[in-house]
């Protein structure tokens, strides 16, 4: 069963096994009896690794209000509450808190619900991931006192009900981010450079520069990677690396930086 009052305050993640740059925010939609509209977006972030919550403790002078705007009352359909000349960027693995605010003297003003688990929701895609937040009972932005004035202003264990609308700016392969590629794709890429070490092949005659060219304007998931699939062999990955690292065995794929014959292991005499 949803509930309504003044405020929700939440906190968004951007996944990181998927080769992603950034995904850019500009727009969320709520409903209720609405009325006047502030979205602010906390100026700190966290890691998602050690994302402990306390964003949503920032104190309110280290928020930036990015819309304000008076709307009429939408009780079924969500209305968007755009900020596209302003919009948010999260980087894969960042954490930033976003507070919607009401100052219509309402306990109906915007829809929330109550937390129902680690996360509220996740995307089909899996890019971004929605954490439960806190409602807020008080008609004035980060306001400490409910609207009868005895008691505090802010519920814990809560979440955004709405509409996330936002774009996603995936990377582009090239040898340094070979590794952020799924099985799949990095199968293909180690297979192309295979086929041109051989001289028998119509691809001995391609430079590496072409191939890189190839490579650079595939999509991550044309050859059916997934996130799914990305995910599980991230966790596989970092398994190995955890044993390699307590036998002290050097991981090839912790280096900074690849070099472009890092790729290219297949012996060019035929063979």
């Amino acid at each position: 069963q949803d509930h309504t009052f003044c405020g929700i305050m939440f906190a968004l993640k951007c996944n990181d096994f998927l080769p992603i740059n950034s995904i850019v925010i500009h727009s969320l939609a709520v409903r209720g009896r609405l009325g006047p509209i502030t979205v602010w977006v906390c100026n700190r972030s966290s890691d998602a690794q050690s994302y402990d919550g306390s964003l949503l403790n920032t104190p309110a002078e280290e928020w930036t209000k990015i819309h304000e705007r008076t709307y009429r009352p939408s009780w079924r359909a969500y209305q968007a509450l755009d900020f596209q000349d302003t919009p948010v960027t999260l980087e894969p693995g960042q954490v930033k808190a976003f507070y919607i605010h009401s100052s219509l003297r309402s306990d109906e003003s915007i829809v929330y619900d109550n937390e129902r688990g680690i996360f509220s929701h996740q995307d089909k895609g899996e890019i971004l991931q929605i954490l439960p937040g806190r409602a807020h009972l008080s008609d004035i932005p980060f306001g400490n006192i409910n609207l009868w004035g005895w008691q505090g202003a802010w519920r814990l264990h809560r979440e955004f009900v709405g509409r996330i609308s936002f774009g996603a700016v995936y990377k582009l392969w090239n040898p340094q981010e070979h590794k952020k590629f799924g099985s799949k794709f990095q199968n293909l890429a180690l297979l192309l450079f295979a086929c041109q070490r051989r001289a028998e092949s119509p691809f001995s005659m391609v430079p590496d520069e072409v191939i890189f060219y190839i490579l650079n304007m595939c999509r991550w998931d044309w050859v059916n990677d997934c996130a799914s699939s990305m995910l599980k062999s991230r966790g596989l990955f970092k398994k190995q690396r955890g044993v390699m690292a307590k036998l002290q065995i050097p991981c090839l794929a912790d280096r900074e930086t690849w070099h472009q014959r890092d790729l290219c292991v297949i012996d060019s005499s035929g063979g």
